[in-house]
């Protein structure tokens, strides 16, 4: 073969291989996004379960003598 077939063979050959290095790439960048996303939306129910049990932990007390009053009178 001679030189210029040697240089369009080397060129196809650079030019699959950056086209791959690219897919890899876009693929690898779709990956961490879309793996942030899970992570903002498992802080976010983490948030409002820290909530929840702060609200529950607040009304306990009442939620307690309430129970105790309906136990105590027999409303059960």
């Amino acid at each position: 073969m001679d030189d210029v077939s040697w240089g369009v063979v080397g060129g196809c050959v650079l030019a699959v291989c950056a086209a791959a290095g690219t897919l890899i790439y876009l693929s690898r960048k779709a990956q961490t996004a879309a793996t942030e996303t899970q992570l903002v939306n498992t802080e976010t129910k983490v948030t409002a379960t820290e909530q929840a049990m702060a609200q529950a932990q607040a009304d306990a007390p009442a939620t307690d003598a309430a129970l105790t009053t309906r136990l105590d009178g027999g409303t059960f």
